[in-house]
């Protein structure tokens, strides 16, 4: 990440595995604050700043219907929904 990113990894925060049984879910959240949001200046000053980049790894796929989507709620990316598929990877 830290030459995808041209950051160092001290500006990374620790990772995250999170095991999802069925019916869980995450609630919707956002990552960033914008300016203008009351909580904007306490989040940049808090020594990390904005979250510039995540990465989602889906371990298991669903049946078409079945749930397991990841959608991005910021106008900018219109509604985008990540569905569970088949990988490519090898």
């Amino acid at each position: 990440l830290e030459s995808a990113t041209g950051r160092s990894r001290r500006c990374f925060e620790e990772p995250l595995i999170t095991r999802y049984q069925v019916g869980d879910r995450q609630r919707r959240h956002f990552d960033a604050r914008v300016r203008g949001d009351h909580t904007f200046d306490d989040f940049m000053n808090n020594g990390l700043g904005q979250r510039i980049i995540q990465c989602v790894v889906y371990l298991n796929n669903m049946p078409e219907g079945g749930g397991g989507e990841t959608k991005f709620h910021h106008p900018t990316l219109k509604g985008l929904m990540v569905r569970l598929g088949h990988s490519n990877c090898k």
